[in-house]
């Protein structure tokens, strides 16, 4: 009888432990777990593509406990559901790391503006139910002496997103850089883009953004166009040239920038600061965006100013290399950019962590400096 009661005992005691190491598996790590474990790659998002919040966002309460009555069990559920319908937004969430399901079509041609020809593509996302347009719209302009198809993979990420891209190549050479020119060149596009894409382009939602003489020219176009309520510079430099700074190649700090009062958002680089000069690179559009009422700088520790073209050729070796790895400053590149874009056209908060707390959403510890002022 007592041998019998001792088998008992293990047995019981054996489910117990069992039932315990079941309980306990059957949660997920949280996203910081498994950063804490070593896992280095693009971080996964929690939930599916247009299927939830954010990885940070704020858990909506829910009532659990059996209704007493048929009247105060809908009472409560109608209460439930205009409390949920109020604290989030109609729109779907798309994590800005991966694409944003949205197919992507192409238009592109040439344009006379003064006389100059005018190479321009448009990248347009196709509609679907959750997201049938118009779409907000972001101009694009590349560095120097390169074309915006270097960009490729950064403009599909965008335009997947729920954004047209206009994507202009205003004319230019070593011989003859006039600035002033090519910013009237892409205004010109961005005009053309309105007229021909009316039904595809929400117009009271317009960002400008480029990368290098790009970023700078970005700005040029904010300062003169009121159209535009988005800046973003892509390590933008604020250069005139090996001769300096002319009429045609101006000074554009801090006159141009100064005054605008949306949310601007800077990248920039830790390493090279020979293609973009410390006097000349994105802290200074930073430092003087001071009407902004929001502003972001973010600086990628390690990456070189080349390191944000996708596709640099020949022109990898023109500026000096930094330690990072430019697939890495890419991806991250894309997610800050529709980050911005969805928070400051779409005014959705959402993405706003990603910007904000980026270590917290798929960002390494040490991979970025984040600098913010309201």
């Amino acid at each position: 009888m007592s041998r019998t009661r001792s088998q008992s005992l293990i047995t019981l005691s054996v489910s117990v432990l069992l039932l315990t190491a079941l309980f306990f598996l059957s949660f997920t790590p949280t996203r910081s777990a498994r950063e804490q474990a070593g896992d280095t790659a693009l971080y996964l998002p929690l939930v599916a593509n247009g299927e939830g919040p954010p990885p940070t966002a704020t858990p909506t309460a829910t009532a659990t406990g059996t209704a007493t009555s048929t009247a105060t069990a809908t009472a409560t559920a109608t209460a439930t559901a205009t409390a949920t319908a109020t604290a989030t937004p109609t729109v779907p969430f798309f994590y800005p790391w991966d694409e944003g399901g949205l197919g992507v079509g192409e238009q592109g041609g040439t344009l006379i503006n003064e006389g100059r020809i005018v190479p321009y593509r448009f990248l347009i996302p196709t509609p679907d139910a959750a997201r049938p347009g118009p779409f907000p719209a972001v101009t694009f302009l590349p560095g120097f002496l390169l074309a915006s198809d270097r960009y490729d993979p950064l403009l599909t990420h965008i335009a997947s997103h729920g954004f047209v891209v206009i994507a202009a190549d205003p004319p230019t050479s070593l011989a003859a850089s006039n600035h002033l020119e090519m910013r009237d060149d892409a205004l010109a596009v961005l005009d053309y883009a309105l007229s021909t894409l009316s039904a595809e382009i929400d117009e009271s939602k317009i960002a400008a953004t480029g990368h290098s003489l790009g970023g700078k020219l970005s700005t040029m176009m904010a300062d003169s166009d009121g159209r535009i309520n988005g800046l973003v510079g892509i390590d933008p430099v604020n250069g005139g040239g090996p001769s300096g700074y002319t009429p045609t190649r101006p000074d554009i700090l801090p006159e141009a920038i100064e005054d605008l009062t949306y949310p601007i958002l800077m990248l920039g680089q830790s390493t090279d600061s020979v293609c973009a000069p410390l006097d000349q690179n994105y802290q200074n559009f930073y430092d003087a965006a001071i009407s902004s009422v929001w502003r972001t700088a973010i600086e990628f520790q390690g990456a070189d100013h080349v390191d944000f073209v996708d596709n640099p050729g020949i022109f990898a070796i023109t500026c000096p290399n930094g330690t990072a790895e430019p697939e890495r400053v890419q991806a991250i590149r894309n997610m800050l950019l529709v980050a911005y874009l969805q928070y400051a056209l779409n005014e959705d908060t959402r993405y706003e962590p990603y910007l904000l707390d980026p270590e917290n959403n798929g960002v390494l510890p040490g991979e970025l400096v984040v600098q913010h002022a309201e």
